[in-house]
């Protein structure tokens, strides 16, 4: 009787240790769990602040990424998760709106960077689709509300229209190219071998073929071109294929609307004659070619410009049996040949290959400056003597970002007076900069080292000889086209 009365105590005994110690693992799992103290709100920009601007396309996803580069949330649509609650701490935070899941290739929270690709689904095309990037730090247990201010990241093909076509012909079709290949999480592009080719269909006239109609837009939606646009016409007949290219002085950027209107008129020689208009959902400018087997001419407007500009036209037929190439634009003196004319220079405040901002423009050497879309710490102990801080700023420098056919340097202090006068246009496209007293290194006009603090509205270079905390290097390169 002994013997049995003494297994109920101890068992008793266990089970209220065990007890204890799970209460305590209760508690402590209670504790690293703990819902995180500050709340994020993050609204669209818009004309006042809505949850999701009315004109922004659904849905709006977002990524965080802490101080480390490791995404720590992904919200895949913004409508459903209006408060998201986060650690305090420092963030970068990219937004994709108009990102379907059954359109896109979303990134996935472990692997997604802020370089991740955004490909299509098979089968799939572009529709319309907005970007933002932010940076911003939230304290403890605090709320923190972040405007996004949405961009576009793909044109969009309004019409094509080929007037007058010969009979006979069976197939006209239409290349744009070099497009961006790869739109990334961060905003930007790779790649810059794409191109996008659609057929035309033939009206009841007989003799006009298009792509969407003067009552009805096509809406094709597509990344960027990667360099100035080349429009290239095919018309197939039962005897082969002839091909004509024009080579535009201007891209096809985002955030603008496209029309290509050509005529084909048969004379003494084989003219096409046609219309390239874009227009951004804001401002408004065209291109306007005219080239046939010999020469090609071309005006071209855009952002308050207008000029003569350079295009260049080749020819090419194929067929059963014999093919052939038109010549090159020769540009006679008085003809109007497009290799004759200079290229277009791109304007101060636009982005030169969707990514550099355009600081000055030297219209005498047909030369611009662009400004680097990102900028790196570089402090340097100010005991380094002047010339070992050059060097090491000059070997930063050979390991930058790919260079925009320029070189990069350290900035003179003129090119940073430029940077304070136009602050507000760089950080429309680069929206860290101007945030926070971050100093910016540059060249003073006897070659010295000096810095200004890139958030000035004027810029009042200081010696190197300061302390260098928080300096960081922000370089230029100069871009010159040759005719």
């Amino acid at each position: 009787m002994r013997k049995n009365s003494v297994f109920p105590v101890a068992a008793l005994c266990g089970l209220m240790t065990l007890s204890g110690c799970a209460k305590d693992v209760l508690d402590v799992y209670e504790q690293e769990e703990a819902e995180p103290s500050s709340v994020l709100h993050v609204f669209t920009r818009s004309g006042e602040a809505s949850v999701i601007a009315a004109d922004v396309p659904d849905p709006v996803s977002l990524y965080l990424f802490d101080n480390t580069g490791k995404c720590v949330r992904m919200i895949s649509d913004l409508a459903e998760e209006s408060a998201i609650r986060i650690p305090g701490g420092t963030y970068d935070v990219c937004a994709v709106a108009g990102a379907e899941s059954s359109r896109y290739v979303m990134p996935e929270l472990a692997t997604a960077v802020k370089t991740s690709e955004l490909p299509l689904q098979t089968g799939q095309s572009y529709g319309d689709l907005m970007l933002a990037k932010a940076h911003f730090t939230v304290a403890d247990a605090a709320e923190h509300n972040l405007s996004l201010s949405m961009k576009r990241a793909v044109m969009n093909i309004r019409r094509i229209t080929i007037k007058k076509v010969p009979a006979g012909i069976t197939d006209v079709r239409v290349t744009l190219s070099p497009l961006c290949e790869k739109l990334l999480l961060d905003g930007t592009y790779s790649g810059n071998l794409g191109s996008y080719q659609t057929g035309l269909t033939k009206d009841a006239d007989g003799t006009t073929w298009y792509l969407g109609t003067a009552e009805t837009d096509a809406d094709v939606y597509l990344l960027p071109s990667a360099d100035n646009a080349t429009i290239t016409v095919d018309f197939v007949s039962s005897t082969g294929t002839k091909s004509y290219s024009y080579s535009s002085d201007q891209e096809l950027p985002a955030n603008h609307k496209v029309v290509i209107d050509g005529t084909y008129t048969e004379q003494a020689t084989l003219q096409l004659t046609g219309v390239v208009s874009t227009s951004d959902w804001e401002e408004d400018k065209s291109i306007s070619f005219e080239f046939d087997e010999t020469k090609a001419t071309a005006s071209e407007s855009g952002s308050g410009s207008s000029g003569s500009g350079g295009g260049s036209e080749s020819g090419s037929e194929s067929g059963s049996g014999d093919s052939g190439s038109g010549d090159s634009g020769s540009g006679d003196s008085g003809s109007g040949g497009g290799s004759s004319e200079p290229v277009a220079l791109p304007t101060v405040g636009s982005l030169y290959l969707n990514k550099y901002y355009v600081l000055s423009v030297d219209e005498a050497t047909h030369s611009f400056v662009v400004l680097s879309p990102t900028r790196k710490a570089m402090n340097i102990n100010s005991t380094v003597s002047e010339t070992d801080a050059i060097q090491t700023l000059e070997t930063a420098l050979s390991s930058w970002e790919e260079s925009p056919v320029g070189v990069w340097r350290i900035p003179e202090v003129s090119e940073t007076a430029l940077m304070a006068d136009q602050k507000l246009q760089i950080k429309s496209y680069y929206e860290e900069f101007s945030v926070g007293n971050i100093k910016i290194y540059c060249i003073g006009n006897g070659g010295e080292l000096k810095w200004i603090i890139e958030s000035s509205s004027t810029a009042s270079p200081q010696a190197y000889n300061s302390n260098s905390s928080g300096s960081c290097l922000r370089p230029v390169a100069t871009i010159t086209l040759s005719n």
